[in-house]
């Protein structure tokens, strides 16, 4: 959270992978950073059952989550 929040302060979008079991304590240090919008893109508790293709669908999610974080920063207009 710390180098989200000084690259976010240079100007720099960010988009922060936490695992779900961290999401609260994630949102909560950035709010003590003064930043509580800052972006995040939860990330589900491995399971050692998931076969290749749930593995592929959790990335795709996550890599959506990614995406749709860093083009908030961007003005509509110039997506």
């Amino acid at each position: 959270m710390h180098d989200a929040n000084n690259l976010e302060q240079r100007g720099i979008p960010t988009v922060t992978i936490a695992h779900d079991n961290f999401v609260a304590a994630a949102r909560a240090q950035a709010r003590v950073l003064g930043r509580p919008n800052l972006k995040l893109a939860v990330m589900p508790r491995p399971m050692p059952t998931w076969d290749a293709d749930t593995q592929r669908a959790v990335c795709a999610r996550l890599y959506r989550q990614v995406l749709e974080g860093l083009l908030d920063h961007v003005p509509a207009a110039a997506r």
